[in-house]
């Protein structure tokens, strides 16, 4: 009984080392104050999404752990925990949502998708990654009312989707 007491702890605090989707909402709950019309910081939310992408592009070739572990062909946890793509969401949704024609973060955002979807082969991820480019290209043909904003943007679009489509395979995990 001790053994197992001591493999574990209890705290009224979660940690980034314990819970990556909570250092990810903090980064991005940043992001947001700095996008919110009050503050109008991109520098700081672009400084976030950099951070995001370090985050992801750690986790992007890494296998995590299914959710129902088992030992010996009998199930023996159910493990709540997240996803890649939930993760990819968590990151990019809200920042996105609050980029409305903000140039700046769009096209860091197509960057950083760029980046993370080299890291992996995985057809799931790398299906989620494409879903989030092609919302950040919705938005932006909504928002980005400067024709010269706007063919810049379609430039970096059309280089990040031909990247998505040539990127090699480097391993990385199946789902």
């Amino acid at each position: 009984m001790v053994e197992l007491q001591e493999a574990f702890s209890l705290s009224r605090y979660r940690t980034v080392e314990q819970d990556a989707a909570f250092g990810i909402r903090q980064l991005e709950d940043i992001a947001l104050k700095a996008l919110s019309p009050g503050i109008n910081d991109t520098t700081t939310a672009v400084t976030c999404v950099d951070y995001l992408t370090m985050i992801l592009a750690r986790l992007a070739p890494q296998q995590i752990p299914a959710s129902h572990r088992y030992e010996d062909g009998a199930l023996r946890v159910i493990a709540n925990g997240p996803s890649f793509q939930s993760l990819l969401s968590d990151a990019f949704d809200q920042i996105r949502e609050n980029a409305k024609g903000n140039l700046g973060i769009m096209l860091r955002m197509l960057v950083s998708l760029q980046t993370i979807a080299s890291l992996t082969a995985s057809p799931g991820r790398r299906k989620s990654i494409c879903e989030q480019v092609e919302c950040i290209a919705e938005l932006a043909g909504r928002t980005i009312e400067s024709p010269h904003d706007r063919a810049r943007f379609e430039r970096r679009l059309a280089q990040v989707r031909e990247a998505l489509k040539t990127l090699p395979a480097q391993g990385g995990v199946s789902s």
